[in-house]
């Protein structure tokens, strides 16, 4: 499971397509139930809540998650 680092709208975490990602989110999509679009400088990421935590906290749907980035 990889950790998403979330804080004061920055983001971190580890693509095993481009290595260390380290940006600001510039936008939260929800694209079905368990996946979210994760918009940074560095590109848009498909986040599945089943393969990704947020700040070490695991969530059962992508709405939760999507609440969570949004009010972080």
């Amino acid at each position: 499971m990889i950790d998403i680092t979330l804080e004061g709208g920055f983001v971190t975490f580890y693509s095993s397509l481009i290595g260390a990602i380290a940006s600001n989110v510039e936008s939260v999509e929800v694209v079905d139930d368990m996946s979210v679009h994760l918009g940074t400088n560095v590109g848009v990421f498909l986040i599945n809540v089943n393969q990704f935590t947020f700040n070490s906290i695991k969530f059962t749907n992508s709405t939760k998650a999507y609440t969570y980035i949004t009010n972080n």
